[in-house]
């Protein structure tokens, strides 16, 4: 979660961590748009969490298309062993 709401460039001495997803607030609620989100949660967990792969991605949106909804389901690997969850948070 916080690599998600943090943005790119706020972290002293980790200037890559976090996200672009400010950027997308005023993009119009479209499927063009979420494949953005989407590519954009997917590069910034490949670059700043190594261990982390993410399974699957679903967006969709609330409130009469006025709030977005990313649905998370990843996998973490430690130690040779793998452990599945996801996250449901409003974007």
């Amino acid at each position: 979660m916080h690599l998600i709401f943090t943005p790119v460039g706020q972290r002293l001495r980790k200037p890559l961590f976090g996200s672009r997803l400010i950027q997308f607030i005023f993009n119009p609620n479209d499927g063009e748009t979420w494949g953005d989100v989407t590519g954009e949660i997917r590069d910034m967990v490949a670059r700043n969490i190594p261990n982390c792969s993410i399974d699957d991605i679903e967006i969709y949106e609330t409130d009469e298309g006025l709030a977005l909804v990313a649905k998370i389901k990843y996998t973490v690997t430690s130690n040779g062993a793998s452990v599945s969850d996801e996250i449901i948070t409003n974007l």
